[in-house]
């Protein structure tokens, strides 16, 4: 894991960026898509305050939860390609961006850092809102749930980004809200910063990133070696 600098900023020359919670505010549609398949199914819908605590860990997690044991593997499965269906055709009704999200994506590409998004959620959903908010095009890389065999924590996704960006983990960032997130940079010896504004919480998951930021701009004092880290 990188150690915490003197007095210079870290050299950091990319940054993978997580999608729900910490680029957009998705809640509204996949809420929707998830209650489109619950209703066929005659069962009890979901607010999006539940679908804040159980997003992040990827399409077959999010449908397990709200089925609550009541359909077997074969008609979970079944249900998660419905969701996934339907959320693709529906990826972007309600979703926006954070505020100064395309500023700050502007800002890092002017800076030449190489910049991606890795989401557990599928790839042509997170390829879909992100051309649709209009910063598709800032990113390198756009990875989602079917880019990789497994999903964050494990750091596939970083492996790969430094591998084809030919950079050293002390040189990358993984910005997210989740401890899934945190975790993933750690477990791939890379820069963490916790998004705190968005659905994910590290409380209770013994994770200490090496950074907080309350808002997406606040990441350019951290390029810019004004934001220490954390302790």
């Amino acid at each position: 894991m990188p150690g915490k600098p003197s007095a210079a900023a870290p050299s950091i020359r990319g940054i993978v960026f997580d999608l729900d919670g910490t680029l957009v505010d998705s809640l509204a549609d996949i809420t929707a898509s998830l209650n489109t398949v619950l209703r066929r199914e005659g069962l009890p819908e979901r607010d999006a305050d539940w679908t804040r605590r159980n997003v992040g860990l990827g399409a077959t997690h999010l449908v397990r939860q709200a089925v609550a044991g009541t359909a077997g593997e074969g008609a979970l499965m079944r249900l998660v390609d419905d969701y996934v269906a339907h959320y693709n055709a529906h990826p972007c009704v309600r979703t926006c961006a954070y505020p100064g999200v395309p500023a700050t994506l502007a800002e890092c590409a002017r800076r030449g850092l190489a910049l991606a998004v890795a989401s557990n959620k599928p790839a042509s959903i997170v390829a879909q809102v992100v051309d649709a908010l209009g910063f598709g095009d800032r990113f390198r890389f756009i990875w989602g749930s079917d880019s990789f065999p497994v999903l964050k924590p494990d750091p596939a996704a970083l492996f790969a980004f430094m591998e084809q960006t030919n950079l050293r983990p002390a040189a990358v960032l993984m910005v997210g809200d989740s401890a899934a997130d945190v975790a993933c940079a750690h477990n791939a010896g890379a820069w963490s910063c916790h998004f705190t504004a968005g659905y994910g919480t590290l409380t209770g998951s013994g994770i200490t990133p090496h950074w907080r930021i309350a808002t997406l701009p606040e990441l350019i004092a951290i390029l810019d070696g004004k934001i220490q880290v954390i302790s």
